[in-house]
C-alpha cells in the first residue's frame, strides 16, 4: 500500500482494525502484567513499528475475512443475494455481478460513499474479533498468575476486564449485524430505484469485455 495515498476508508478498514487488535490483544495485557515494559512500548521507534504493524494486521484480517465469523453472517449474506436477485429479476447466481455497478451508482448519488459505510461495519466486526481474542489472553494471564502466585487482590481488575470484554464483544457483534442489515437495505433501495440503469450498465460492461 502507498501510505501517501492512504484515504479515510482505508484508514478505517485497515489501520484502525490493526490498531484495535494491537491495543486490546497485546498492549493492554502487557501494560498491566508487565508495567515495566511501558517505556519501551511508547518509544519513538516502537510507535512507528506499531503503526506499520497495525496496517499489516488490518490487511491480514481483511484477507482472512474475519468479519464473516459473525454469527449467521453467511446465512444473512445468502438472503441478501436472494433479495438482489428478486429486485433485479435475475437468477441468484448472477446477483454478485451487479454489486460493483450498484456501488458506483450509490457513490454518484450519496455524500456518504459506499466504501466508507462498508469499512465502518467491517471495523466493528474486526474489533469484536480482537476483543474476543483478547478475552482469552486475559483469561490465560489470570490463570497463569493464579497458578504461579495464588489468588491475590491484583487479579480482581483483570477478571473484571475479562468480563467487560466479553460483554463488549457480544454488543459489538449485535451492532455490527444491525449495521450490515441497514447497509443492505439501503443498497437494495438504490438498486430498486436504478434497476433499469444497472442492468443496462451491466450489459454494456459485458459487451466491452467481449469486445477486447
Amino acid at each position: 500500500m502507498d501510505l501517501k495515498n492512504l484515504n479515510f476508508t482505508d484508514f478505517v478498514r485497515y489501520s484502525l482494525t490493526g490498531l484495535n487488535f494491537i491495543l486490546f490483544v497485546i498492549l493492554l495485557p502487557v501494560i498491566y502484567f508487565m508495567p515495566g515494559s511501558l517505556r519501551d512500548l511508547v518509544s519513538e521507534t516502537s510507535v512507528l513499528v506499531i503503526l506499520l504493524f497495525s496496517i499489516a494486521i488490518g490487511y491480514l484480517m481483511d484477507m482472512l475475512q474475519v468479519y464473516q465469523f459473525a454469527l449467521n453472517f453467511r446465512k444473512n449474506k445468502a438472503v441478501f443475494w436472494q433479495q438482489v436477485a428478486e429486485t433485479l429479476e435475475i437468477p441468484v447466481e448472477q446477483a454478485r455481478s451487479y454489486f460493483s455497478i450498484t456501488s458506483v451508482i450509490w457513490d454518484e448519488n450519496s455524500a456518504y460513499d459506499f466504501g466508507r459505510r462498508r469499512a465502518e461495519w467491517v471495523l466493528i466486526f474486526h474489533t469484536a474479533a480482537a476483543l474476543f481474542i483478547s478475552l482469552f489472553v486475559w483469561i490465560f494471564l489470570v490463570v497463569s498468575s493464579y497458578l504461579k502466585n495464588g489468588f491475590s487482590d491484583s487479579l480482581y481488575l483483570p477478571i473484571c476486564v475479562a468480563l467487560v470484554t466479553f460483554l463488549l464483544t457480544i454488543r459489538l457483534y449485535q451492532v455490527g449485524v444491525k449495521e450490515v442489515n441497514k447497509h443492505n437495505q439501503e443498497f437494495l433501495l438504490v438498486m430498486s430505484a436504478n434497476k433499469k440503469k444497472i442492468k443496462e450498465a451491466w450489459k454494456l460492461t459485458e459487451k466491452n469485455k467481449l469486445g477486447r
